[in-house]
């Protein structure tokens, strides 16, 4: 009897446009292949980041990493609680913490040294 083949799951790309959230996404998302995450966590986290950017720029939010701020998160985690069960915040933001702050730090040294203020 033939066994059934199971698609890898695929991440998920950012589709807005605006600002560095999808370039962004996509460095987030090698990272994360190049940490050896399984394809399923990989497209999760991708999802959850695709699900981030359409609510900022839904919601006129700035969509800039650099420009993001924590207000800006609670919202989309209210968002997220008020449409969801409650698990599913925790399982929306996984990892993003972390990758945020990374990037929105390399962001801010790199303009800072630009400007000349750093």
């Amino acid at each position: 009897m033939p066994t059934a083949t199971r698609t890898k799951p695929q991440p998920v790309q950012v589709t807005v446009t605006d600002g560095d959230m999808a370039m962004l996404s996509r460095s987030f998302r090698r990272s994360l292949e190049a940490a050896n995450l399984s394809p399923a966590t990989v497209r999760i986290y991708t999802i959850s980041v695709a699900q981030l950017a359409d609510f900022l720029q839904a919601r006129g939010m700035p969509l800039f990493v650099a420009n993001l701020t924590r207000e800006h998160l609670e919202e989309w985690l209210l968002d997220i609680l008020a449409r969801r069960r409650p698990a599913q915040p925790r399982h929306a933001t996984a990892g993003l913490s972390t990758e945020f702050r990374k990037y929105r730090a390399r962001y801010q040294a790199a303009l800072a040294s630009v400007s000349g203020s750093g």
